[in-house]
């Protein structure tokens, strides 16, 4: 079989009706509202030529297909979205749900890159005659499309819930830092410098003539998770001799590391304990101090109020960034003991109910992986 079996591109215009919510593509979470997405509306205002996505309908990005940039309309009844993304429908005799849940299996999504055409990397093009032309394995009738369907809704409804149940936890700490800013004069506000230990920024040039296949953990940039974690899927990691040079940069746990570079959001983590002695590359890193714990940091940089003012001081035109002297002048609370000592309490609750969270969270995922697995191979 082919895709072009189960679906076919149509294009439908926006009418004269009520102005329909703007759709944005992503590679990892499928259709957002844009509002939502980029806290703003991008779109032009006019919108004529714009393309309908009603729910069930899928789309792709041309440019990002070979990523896994395909998507299909869960979210609201009826969207627009730019006029680049082709869209399509599914034929008759197959279930919408089904489809789009099969055209994002990790064998399907591999083979996109193999129609992805053109000398820049991320913009390598994929046309629709050919995405239409893939293989696909036979699929079920539709009784059993619909019966797959709706197990692999059910798991992925239960995996949403715990995601749902983890951001409120990110909230909780943000609102008791917040409760902190507003019980603080602004009399008792102080340049972050002079309650830390230490500001330093990590190694700046070449290290990947130094990587290697074990030694001591190097954090980069990208290591840096918008959660306030350690994202260890692409963690690398250095030679001792090279670590041993780069001792200003040598990481100890508790410390706050900063991302350097800013796309949306100024991120932050703490370094946990069992990356005690790493290393870093284009990172700020924080050593608290006695005076302001690295938990009560780390809510204050992610706090709503602690993005606006490092946000408002970012530099750089081509690539955005915040830099030692800002941070070094962040006016921040001081804490009583007894507010530390609270606060710190807090915190650790939360962070260990995160945890549970995080495990539960990796269940499912395994979870619906298998089902997935086992239902496109006919096992299910």
């Amino acid at each position: 079989m082919k895709v072009g079996d189960l679906i076919e591109e149509f294009k439908e215009l926006p009418g004269r009706g009520p102005e329909l919510p703007v759709l944005t593509l992503t590679e990892k979470n499928g259709f957002m509202l844009q509002s939502e997405r980029f806290n703003k509306r991008l779109a032009t205002e006019n919108t004529s030529k714009y393309k309908v996505v009603n729910r069930g309908d899928i789309a792709f990005n041309p440019y990002l297909l070979w990523a896994g940039a395909l998507a299909q309309n869960t979210i609201c009844e009826a969207g627009i979205i730019s006029p680049l993304y082709p869209t399509f429908r599914t034929r008759d005799g197959h279930d919408a749900r089904f489809v789009g849940r099969l055209l994002l299996t990790p064998p399907i999504v591999a083979q996109y890159d193999s129609i992805a055409f053109g000398s820049v990397p991320r913009r390598r093009r994929s046309a629709v005659a050919d995405f239409l032309d893939l293989d696909i394995p036979p699929v079920p009738p539709i009784e059993d499309q619909r019966r797959i369907a709706s197990i692999l809704d059910a798991a992925d409804a239960l995996r949403s819930k715990r995601r749902q149940a983890l951001a409120r936890l990110d909230d909780l700490e943000q609102s008791l830092a917040e409760r902190l800013i507003a019980g603080t004069p602004q009399a008792d506000l102080v340049p972050l410098a002079s309650v830390v230990e230490g500001i330093t920024v990590g190694h700046v040039g070449p290290t990947s003539e130094f990587f290697a296949e074990g030694g001591v953990p190097f954090i980069r940039t990208g290591n840096v998770g918008k959660k306030g974690d350690i994202v260890r899927e692409d963690l690398r990691y250095i030679t001792p001799e090279f670590h041993a040079r780069l001792r200003k940069s040598c990481l100890r746990a508790g410390d706050l590391l900063i991302s350097r570079v800013i796309s949306e959001q100024v991120r932050g983590a703490l370094v946990p304990l069992d990356l005690d002695g790493a290393n870093c590359a284009n990172v700020i890193v924080v050593r608290p101090s006695a005076h302001v714990p690295g938990r009560v940091l780390l809510a204050l940089l992610h706090s709503p109020w602690g993005q606006r003012k490092l946000l408002g001081r970012r530099v750089g035109s081509a690539q955005s960034v915040v830099n030692t002297s800002v941070l070094q002048a962040w006016e921040v609370p001081v804490l009583s003991a007894g507010e530390m000592e609270q606060f710190d309490l807090i915190a650790g609750k939360l962070e260990s109910v995160r945890r549970l969270g995080d495990a539960e969270l990796a269940r499912l995922d395994a979870l619906f992986e298998s089902l997935q697995h086992r239902a496109f191979r006919g096992e299910l």
